[in-house]
């Protein structure tokens, strides 16, 4: 089981924590599994930053990065890559209402029709000529013409 501490993911997003971890040389610090794996592929330089969602909800994303630049990360560029991330919200809400959208219609329209209407593919006064068979059955009184009873109900 991983555990909260153990998780960088958990602890960003959840815990709107940032963190950066230097990889390379003997003061690395490898506290997350990913890190070793980042390591192993010649990483030098982590940064995992929380993003806080645009509509105020107690919600952040992750963004992260990678060097493998012998001269890491430096101060301006941390400034830089800060900056630019806190927009990165808009496209991660947009995501989000999105998927929203297509887990409603699905539930509500159906798995074919949902995903057309959420492409603008079925309009308001529209329709499609399709080909069905309805069939309508009443067991019970099919049921009660064989044994002669009559269902109550």
């Amino acid at each position: 089981m991983i555990h909260y501490k153990d998780n960088p993911v958990q602890r960003v997003c959840s815990g709107g924590e940032t963190l950066r971890r230097r990889l390379d040389g003997v003061e690395a610090t490898l506290d997350f599994a990913v890190l070793t794996e980042l390591k192993a592929h010649g990483a030098t330089d982590y940064l995992a930053l929380p993003i806080r969602s645009i509509h105020g909800r107690n919600r952040n994303y992750m963004l992260t990065y990678v060097t493998d630049r012998p001269s890491v990360f430096t101060p301006d560029e941390i400034a830089d890559i800060t900056r630019v991330s806190q927009r990165v919200a808009v496209l991660c809400d947009i995501h989000g209402q999105r998927w929203i959208a297509a887990n409603v219609l699905n539930a509500y329209l159906g798995p074919k029709t949902g995903p057309r209407l959420l492409a603008g593919q079925i309009r308001r006064g529209t329709g499609e000529e399709l080909r069905v068979v309805l069939w309508s059955s009443d067991l019970r009184s099919s049921l009660s013409d064989r044994t002669g009873c009559r269902a109550i109900g």
